[in-house]
C-alpha cells in the first residue's frame, strides 16, 4: 500500500473531502491530491505528514510506512509532543535520515 492509498483511505474513513482535510491540516488541496495520487517527488515532507496525521487522528509513521496506528486512536502525550513521530529506532537506517532531517 502506498502513502497515497493510506492517506486516501484514512480520509475517506472519516468522510472528509480533500478540501476539508486540507483546511483541517492547514495545507493546499493540491498537496493532498498530489500525495493521494502518488504524484509527489520522493516522500512528502515530514512536516506535511505530521499535519495530515494530526488532522486524521493517525500516526505519521502509519502514513509514511504503514507502521503504528491507523485506527484513529489519540496519540499518546509523548507522541503528540514529538509530532507523533515514533522513536527512530523502529525504522530502517535509510528512513531515520528522513525523520531526523525535518525534526
Amino acid at each position: 500500500m502506498t502513502i497515497g492509498e493510506r492517506l486516501r483511505g484514512a480520509r475517506e474513513r472519516r468522510f472528509l473531502t480533500q478540501s476539508e482535510l486540507a483546511q483541517q491540516a492547514g495545507l493546499q488541496i493540491a498537496t493532498i491530491s498530489r500525495i493521494e495520487n502518488d504524484h509527489h517527488e520522493g516522500r512528502p515532507r515530514l512536516a506535511t505528514i505530521r499535519r495530515l496525521a494530526e488532522a486524521l487522528g493517525v500516526e505519521p509513521g502509519w502514513i509514511m510506512f504503514g507502521d503504528g496506528d491507523a485506527q484513529g486512536k489519540p496519540l499518546a502525550r509523548g507522541d503528540r509532543a514529538r509530532g507523533g513521530v515514533p522513536d527512530t529506532g523502529s525504522y530502517p537506517v535509510e528512513d531515520n535520515a528522513i525523520l531526523l532531517e525535518v525534526a
